[in-house]
């Protein structure tokens, strides 16, 4: 078989292009609720490592910690309303980079990125 036919190389596009659209159509590239949680457990447990500080309306960390705790308990029992606080808390400069800073500075865009392709 020769694939330097045009024909061919013609055919081989078209079913690429029907493949992608299929795996588009299965929202294989959409956020889930699953993957968001494991990077808010992640999240998590780097904040646990923290302490003083200052950031709206958590007084240190550790506050900040626990109410993140808090939150992802909720989540994952089924309150969707927990998205509104994520977003705010690991939106650039608010609490996720005031508390924990450029060492979550790449899991915090990763987060607020599948928060706003969820709130879309």
């Amino acid at each position: 078989m020769n694939f330097n036919s045009p024909i061919i190389f013609f055919i081989l596009t078209v079913l690429i292009l029907i493949a992608w659209k299929k795996i588009k159509a299965i929202n294989i590239f959409k956020p889930t609720k699953e993957r968001l949680i494991k990077l808010l457990v992640k999240a998590e447990k780097m904040a646990s490592h923290y302490s003083g500080g200052y950031s709206g309306k958590h007084l240190s960390a550790e506050e900040f910690h626990q109410d993140l705790k808090t939150a992802i308990k909720e989540y994952k029992n089924g309150d969707d309303s927990q998205i509104n606080e994520f977003y705010f808390w690991f939106a650039p400069t608010c609490a996720w980079d005031d508390f924990v800073g450029q060492e979550g500075e790449n899991l915090g865009n990763q987060i607020f990125d599948i928060l706003t392709k969820m709130k879309k």
